[in-house]
């Protein structure tokens, strides 16, 4: 074979065949290095048109074996890279729930240099995190995880840290991680829940029926106007349950919690 000849291997998709040239970029110098790269991705079961794209891309062959090794899959390795990855920093990131290169990239933009900082905040969306993070609050406690959620986020640390205030002084250190429309009606009792409902029915003044979590009905006490057919959401503590009578004879009964925080 000629020096500067096509190789005899091509893609399966039909590509043309590998040419010496094609390998330059990992100092390859002689058609049997770049045959043997050729056929370490046969041996690791990597389809040739990957190699034709990481060829592309200048992914080395190095990248695909510590990748591989990893258990990170073929496609996911080259945008890995492509984002500034090694095979170590991506598998990292993939235990912590980050499947995507680019959500690595966008959490590094917000501030989180690392998956060992990213650890303190797993689970919160981009814009909580930043917020935390501008506002210089770098360990969130499980208060701010679960009213950050689903909140808007607000405008400023003093606003935020008064509604924080509002809930601990309401006896709530912590906020139950399901929605009150999908507590247990029996054992909700001095428990806080995040909640979104919409009230249907005004009972008395600062008592209503309303649609939660699921679709179900609760019984909501509020100090604040709710007019019927209005969307709320904020933070509730269980008050155990209520039971009436439908408008067809049947009897319910329902989670009743009084509203600590709503928007």
């Amino acid at each position: 074979m000629k020096y500067a000849g096509s190789l005899p291997y091509s893609d399966t998709n039909g590509g043309k065949p590998f040419k010496k040239s094609d390998f330059a970029y990992e100092g390859i110098t002689t058609p049997k290095q770049a045959r043997k790269i050729i056929e370490e991705y046969k041996s690791l079961g990597i389809d040739l048109y990957i190699l034709r794209i990481n060829l592309e891309e200048k992914i080395s062959i190095k990248d695909v074996r510590e990748f591989k090794k990893n258990g990170i899959g073929d496609y996911e390795t080259r945008h890995w890279v492509a984002n500034g990855y090694n095979a170590k920093e991506a598998k990292k990131w993939l235990k912590l729930g980050v499947t995507q290169s680019w959500g690595a990239k966008k959490l590094k933009k917000i501030g989180i240099k690392s998956p060992e900082e990213y650890k303190a905040f797993r689970g919160m969306s981009n814009s909580a995190i930043k917020f935390l993070k501008d506002n210089g609050v770098n360990s969130p406690d499980s208060l701010d995880k679960t009213m950050l959620s689903e909140i808007p986020i607000p405008e400023s640390l003093e606003k935020y840290d008064a509604m924080k205030l509002k809930i601990v002084r309401s006896n709530c250190y912590k906020v139950e991680s399901v929605h009150f429309g999908s507590s247990d009606v029996y054992d909700n009792e001095g428990k806080c829940y995040l909640f979104k409902a919409k009230l249907y029915q005004r009972l008395e003044r600062i008592i209503g029926l309303a649609v939660g979590a699921s679709n179900k009905t609760i019984l909501v006490m509020f100090d604040k106007p709710w007019s019927e057919g209005e969307i709320r959401l904020g933070v509730i503590k269980g008050y155990g349950n209520y039971t009436y009578q439908t408008t067809y004879g049947s009897t319910k009964n329902i989670a009743k919690g009084k509203v600590i925080l709503n928007y």
